[in-house]
């Protein structure tokens, strides 16, 4: 096992290239062949003596391990020279005469083998013990071997030549090898230096060189020493990095150079010493090991490294340093040292248990000028670094915009940069000597002061705005940064960063302005008037005054930016923010809270009354035309009143009351509203409503009844008009006025409307192919505002008649006469795009809105809807009369049908036949109807079977 173990080890000798290793290895491997002959010659040997015949059996094999230890390790010591002598006399003595050639061999290869592992004396006496062996074993068998003893001088004879070739040539294969090694190490580390930026990388390059140039790096300690400044001669250089054994700890320790110093000489160059010569080097103190009960502790032995404070001497047992055990490793140690400038800058230490020899030394030399190279060119790098910092703070001083100065601790001027001049128009000569402080606005030359001296007790830096006076006379905003640079001896004061903020303090203040400000008309927006209502609020609380909130919008402002463009309705929201200022005092703010909604803080009111008289002033105010280039305009206000007593509330509840008061008042004649709880409860019935009405149109809670059509000439019924209503789960059927305007303003009427005419367009057509008539039924559907603007209206009324099947002249969409008004351009676009569907146009609640020939005549309308409200007295007064008749004959003028809505008796629907009428519909013939019972009216009147029901 131990020779597995051993040719294991060798592995990495073996893969070795060089020329020493090879030559050594076949000196081993024949010193091996020939130790196995001497066993061979042992065991055929015959008539020796047990002991003698097992001793040379023993000795081949231990001289074998001897050459495998050796070999190992590159040096031969004395014990391998007893094994070996020892062995080759056993070897001697137990061979026959017979085997004289094999152990002449032997002795030959132990001859070799050990010339090639040590110096000149201890081959030579190596080689005279071998030969004495010779020639005794010669001498031995000379009576009965006549050839012994010649052949034994010869031998001797070999063995010196062979010794004197073998240790020359394999010494110099050795000092070429480790002169070829060192310059490759050299090279590596003069690349390696080279690339060094600072003295700490230089450092670590140097030490793995020097610990390469060791004879036995396994056992060598490298350390970098670097000279300090202003250091006494005794402790002047410190160790800067160690590496290799026991190097741990070593950062800090200081070489006593004085022991290595003669009175006639410096420090030289070069200097070779052992373990016992007085130098001395000294780690940081630490704290003694553990001692327990007068036994050391275990880890003495790692705290030697870890720390201590050594001295190595003869006094260094009675210094302070003492407490410490030893680190030095022992040995021989080579110091080196390296000069820059003619000056000793650092000392290359080298600690080997191996003896150093003139290779090393030379090598070591050699680090010592190219590290000596490496420090001189980061010298003169940062030498020209700092060079050309200085030129470049220089630069930055002379051309920065901030004032740098220099002040001494009592606040004088002692420096000024010459941007003084452009910052603050002051000549530098001027100011230096003053007292900075005499430049700082009064006001803050307090605070100033205080920053000022903190700065100074805390020896760090404090911040500071200030004003300086400008040479002109105004004051200019700053931001000083003041920095205690009073203990640097090139600053010795307080530096000063002046630098001019003032346009800044300008931005800040726009920006401040335009954050609580509208930008257009300069009033304030909603975030400073809430912000003004709750300070107001507070003050209520505590006077116990009473506040109110106007809010206003003004209808018709749309017509401006429509009809004169968006430069107009500006000019108007500013001329409408000057009117309100001036109807309102000093102390109350108005807002613009966006788009053309104002808002007015009443501020300390003597009573609530106070509110409406002021709110009538505004009013009165508003109503007054607008006069804007090329155009007079007037603008109906709606205003809404929020009063609060006392501090009363919240600014977003005095907020939201406002606005419903404001959204009430459009319904009001007077166009003003003074908010009460029932506004808030109405407001919050709405919202439900909104919501319920939201989940009726997701969830399709909705139903269609249908009111018949009737021609007045013949009674027949021609078709019917689909009405929407909401079949709430829980209250029943929802009145359509209640729902539908909040449909209509929500939105909520585009999906319902487009749901109600499919599902129309589907059951009339169920009725005509299941009740066949002479004439197919008409559908009317109703076509609210909101539905004709919405861009897909013309896609899915064309959708629902292709899904339903239903011919598109059957379908009528109604559509109010004020909806024709609006937008006229694009309603006549969409109008002609439903007309090319084929479908049909009625105008609903004729007579009541901008009732015009000329608009009759441009769109596309089929059918006219009198108005109930002309229809009621049609029987009764001749006005009313008169006027349906007029429109019957306008309906005959441009060929367009007629119908009369509301008819609820017999005498109005026999006066509108009369008039040569054409349809009615009413209470009189039918109320709105479910679906099952228009389906029976149909049936009767076409009289025919109910196949449906047996159906």
């Amino acid at each position: 096992m131990k020779m597995a173990r051993r040719l294991v080890s060798l592995r990495p000798k073996l893969r070795s290239g060089s020329l020493l290793d090879r030559t050594q290895l076949l000196l081993l491997a024949f010193a091996l062949a020939n130790a196995a002959g001497a066993l061979a010659v042992a065991a055929l040997a015959t008539g020796n003596p047990p002991i003698l015949y097992l001793a040379g059996l023993a000795a081949p094999v231990a001289v074998s391990a001897t050459w495998f230890t050796v070999y190992r390790r590159r040096r031969i010591g004395p014990l391998s020279d007893v094994v070996i002598v020892a062995s080759s006399v056993v070897v001697t003595i137990a061979a026959d005469v017979h085997w004289q050639t094999d152990t002449l061999a032997f002795l030959t290869a132990a001859v070799l083998f050990g010339s090639a592992y040590s110096g000149w004396r201890g081959t030579l006496l190596r080689t005279v013990v071998l030969s004495a062996i010779a020639l005794g074993r010669g001498v031995n068998y000379g009576s009965t071997d006549a050839t012994a003893l010649p052949t034994a001088i010869t031998c001797v004879f070999v063995f010196v030549v062979i010794a004197a070739l073998v240790h020359g040539s394999l010494s110099a294969v050795s000092r070429y090898e480790r002169t070829g090694r060192r310059e490759m190490i050299l090279s590596t580390m003069g690349l390696d230096l080279v690339s060094a930026s600072d003295v700490k990388s230089i450092a670590t390059a140097a030490l793995e060189g020097a610990l390469a140039l060791c004879p036995d790096p396994r056992c060598a300690r490298v350390s970098m020493a670097m000279a300090r400044e202003g250091e006494s001669e005794a402790l002047r250089f410190e160790i800067a990095a160690s590496a290799g054994l026991r190097s741990i700890g070593m950062e800090g320790a200081q070489i006593r150079a004085s022991r290595l110093e003669s009175d006639t000489e410096a420090l030289p160059d070069q200097i070779k010493i052992d373990s016992d010569d007085e130098w001395m080097f000294v780690l940081p103190m630490a704290p003694a090991p553990a001692v327990e009960s007068g036994v050391t502790s275990s880890s003495d032995a790692s705290s030697d490294v870890a720390s201590a404070a050594v001295e190595i001497g003869a006094d260094w047992a009675s210094s302070a340093w003492a407490r410490r055990r030893s680190v030095h490793l022992g040995g021989q140690v080579l110091i080196t040292r390296i000069t820059v400038a003619g000056v000793a800058r650092a000392l290359l230490l080298a600690e080997s248990l191996e003896p150093f020899d003139d290779e090393v030394a030379a090598g070591m030399r050699s680090l010592a000028s190219q590290v000596s190279l490496a420090i001189s060119r980061v010298d003169l790098q940062r030498d020209a670094i700092e060079r050309q910092s200085a030129a470049r703070f220089q630069a930055l001083i002379q051309s920065s915009s901030d004032v740098i100065s220099i002040v001494t601790p009592d606040a004088r001027i002692r420096y000024l940069s010459p941007s003084a001049f452009q910052v603050f128009g002051h000549e530098v000569e001027e100011l230096v000597g003053a007292d900075f402080c005499d430049l700082v606005h009064p006001d803050d030359a307090d605070h100033v002061r205080t920053d000022f001296q903190a700065a100074l007790n805390s020896g760090d830096y404090a911040v500071s705005e200030c004003r300086i006076r400008h040479a002109d006379g105004e004051w200019r905003h700053t931001e000083i940064r003041m920095t205690n640079l009073v203990d640097v001896d090139a600053v010795g004061g307080v530096v000063l960063n002046v630098r001019d903020v003032t346009e800044r303090h300008q931005l800040e203040a726009e920006l401040r302005h335009q954050a609580f400000h509208d930008a257009l008309t300069g009033l304030a927006n909603r975030t400073l008037f809430i912000n003004r209502i709750e300070h107001a609020l507070t003050s209520a609380q505590r006077d116990s005054n009473t506040i109110g909130v106007l809010l206003c919008d003004l209808e018709g402002f749309k017509r401006i930016n429509d009809s004169l463009g968006l430069g107009a309705g500006d000019s108007a929201l500013v001329m409408i923010g000057d009117r309100l200022r001036s109807c309102v005092r000093g102390q109350d703010p108005v807002a613009r809270l966006g788009g053309n909604e104002f808002g007015v803080l009443l501020d300390r009111l003597a009573t609530p009354a106070d509110a409406t008289l002021a709110m009538e002033r505004i009013m009165a105010v508003l109503r007054q035309p607008l006069i804007l280039p090329g155009a007079q305009v007037e603008l109906q206000p709606h205003v809404g009143v929020a009063v609060a007593m006392s501090g009363e509330g919240s600014a977003d509840e005095l907020l939201r009351n406002g606005a419903v008061a404001m959204h009430q008042a459009r319904v009001y004649e007077g166009g003003y509203a003074i908010f009460d709880p029932e506004m808030h409860a109405d407001a919050i019935r709405r919202i439900e409503m909104e919501s319920l009405l939201r989940t009726a149109v997701e969830d399709q809670q909705f139903v269609l009844h249908y009111q018949p059509l009737i021609d007045l000439q013949t009674g027949r019924l021609t078709g019917v008009e689909a009405l929407v209503r909401w079949n709430h789960p829980r209250r029943g059927l929802v009145p359509p006025m209640e729902f539908i305007p909040l449909a209509e303003e929500t939105g909520l009427i585009v999906p319902l409307g487009q749901w109600a005419i499919g599902e129309a367009c589907r059951q009339v057509r169920v009725w005509q192919r299941e009740i066949p008539a002479d004439e197919p039924i008409c559908l009317n559907v109703n076509l609210s505002a909101r539905q004709l603007r919405h861009p897909n209206i013309v896609r899915d009324i064309a959708d629902a008649l292709d899904d339903s099947g239903l011919l598109p002249s059957r379908l009528i969409l109604e559509i109010t006469e004020s909806v024709l008004m609006i937008d006229t351009a694009s309603t006549l676009s969409r109008l002609f795009q439903l007309k090319s569907l084929g479908v049909r146009l009625a105008v609903d609640d004729f007579g009541t809105g901008y009732s015009s020939f000329a608009y009759l005549r441009r769109f596309p309308v089929d059918i006219l809807k009198i108005d109930k409200s002309f229809v009621d007295g049609v029987a009764t007064e001749p006005t009313a009369s008169a006027l349906v008749d007029a429109m019957i004959r306008i309906g005959k003028t441009l060929r367009l049908e007629t119908v009369a809505e509301g008819v609820e008796k017999a005498d109005q629907a026999e006066r509108l036949r009369l008039l040569q009428c054409d349809l009615g519909q009413g209470y009189l013939f039918a109320r709105p109807l479910p679906t099952e019972t228009i389906t029976e009216m149909l049936r009767e009147r076409s009289g025919k079977p109910r196949q449906a029901d047996a159906a």
